[in-house]
């Protein structure tokens, strides 16, 4: 299970986080599409998928994906 905000396309570079100790990292935006292509690109096979419209004070809305592996065939002997 995969839960992520998205959004359009977009890389950023931040300085901190959700109000703790100043941190430097990159975070990267995605639309909910895209982020089930690079996960059926990886191999998984997406079996389910939601998207909830942003919550009250936040700015994008968030996306969760169900994946799995799939099932390999078992050696014929």
């Amino acid at each position: 299970m995969l839960v992520t905000r998205v959004d359009d396309e977009g890389h950023h570079r931040l300085t901190h986080g959700y109000g703790g100790p100043p941190a430097s990292f990159d975070s990267y935006r995605m639309p909910a599409d895209r982020v089930a292509e690079l996960l059926e690109g990886a191999g998984f096979v997406v079996t389910g998928r939601t998207l909830q419209p942003p919550e009250e004070g936040a700015k994008r809305p968030v996306a969760g994906f169900l994946a799995r592996r799939p099932e390999t065939a078992a050696p014929q002997e």
